[in-house]
């Protein structure tokens, strides 16, 4: 049996999302080192629930130590983990991808929960430093707690240009591809609102395409990824708006569970719209592909990113046309700021660590 072993928590594909990308990249990395076992949390909850319960008293007898690692941030869930692991004496590692919840929204018993999560894990990873901030402001302790990693690991560059023209072929979208000179793109993983307004920044993508084709030469497209569409009116009027400014030629939704990284051979430009965010992965694995990118300014960015002001629509049109204008020039950059990008894989080498910790049971 191996002695070094980790259970891993969280969405693994074919659900296809920053984490659930992240997840799986991370685990086939630790796997070269340790014994990963998974526990999927897009699978019936209670099934996985038992599944672990099973788990960490079967590793706990046959296994000298052994981390428990959850990569997905709920309340009530990471509670729930949190108290399992305490009760058996295992080390628990909490993920936080994206924290959007502020004091005043939240009961009492929800705060003292996350009181709980962060004075109990042995240590949480934050995938930005607002999200460090943001916890701090619920626990001071977390401030020692919190280990700042950007959720990105490099993936492998192998696929073939033969099997990135497959991909596009399959998805439908190749001659849309061909019919534009230049080539823009923006995802999410599903229609989500944030303050009331569309949190993935959709809407400002329409109204650039519609600006650009009605005011400028360039012959320009933009893909949208959209694995799961969540909410169906709001795509609807999406579609009913692209279709009143007669963009069906130029903005395209794609509702299929497929990766990002493929595309990036055909994108000129990523764009990252959102009104709120945490480290956005997609941002980093553009930049490492040599793609432009740009987003909003609301957090922190990857070095490298261009910014445009939250929400201002007129001021993501300028910052497009002059990468448009500079387009070779913001295609090195990419390729510089891309390659440096820290492989963080050592950061989580914990295993290693823990066992060497006095602290432990």
């Amino acid at each position: 049996m191996n002695r070094k072993s980790i259970i891993m928590i969280g969405p693994f594909p074919p659900t296809i999302g920053g984490v659930s990308i992240h997840t799986s990249r991370l685990s086939e990395c630790l796997e070269e080192k340790y014994k990963v076992y998974k526990i999927d949390t897009t699978r019936n909850r209670l099934k996985q629930l038992l599944k672990l319960f099973e788990l960490i008293i079967r590793l706990k007898f046959e296994l000298e130590q052994f981390i428990v690692h959850n990569q997905v941030f709920k309340i009530e869930f990471s509670s729930t983990m949190v108290m399992l692991c305490k009760l058996f004496r295992v080390p628990y590692i909490q993920t936080v991808h994206s924290f959007r919840l502020k004091k005043d929204d939240l009961s009492n018993r929800k705060i003292l929960f996350i009181k709980f999560i962060i004075n109990n894990s042995y240590v949480i990873i934050g995938v930005s430093n607002k999200i460090k901030n943001d916890l701090i402001e619920f626990e001071q302790n977390a401030n020692n707690k919190v280990c700042v990693i950007p959720a990105f690991i490099p993936y492998v560059k192998q696929i073939s240009s033969s099997d990135n023209y497959e991909y596009i072929s399959q998805l439908g979208i190749e001659s849309f591809v061909k019919s534009h000179e230049i080539l823009l793109c923006a995802n999410a993983y599903k229609i989500a609102f944030y303050n009331n307004e569309d949190l993935y920044g959709i809407d400002l993508c329409i109204e650039l395409i519609r600006k650009l084709r009605n005011t400028t030469n360039y012959n320009v497209g933009l893909v949208f990824m959209l694995p799961q569409i969540g909410d169906e009116k709001y795509y609807n009027t999406l579609i009913s708006r692209i279709e009143d400014y007669n963009l069906e030629n130029d903005f395209i939704f794609i509702t299929k569970e497929v990766e990002l990284v493929p595309l990036f051979e055909f994108v000129h430009i990523f764009l990252r719209p959102t009104n709120t965010d945490g480290d956005a992965l997609s941002i980093r694995e553009a930049l490492f592909s040599g793609v432009p990118s740009i987003a909003s300014d609301i957090v922190e960015r990857p070095l490298g990113t261009i910014t445009f002001k939250n929400r201002d629509s007129s001021d993501l049109f300028k910052k497009v046309i002059y990468t448009i204008e500079n387009i070779e020039e913001e295609k090195i950059k990419a390729q510089e700021y891309g390659s440096l990008q820290e492989n963080l894989l050592k950061k989580y080498d914990l295993l290693q660590h823990l066992q060497g910790d006095a602290r432990l049971p």
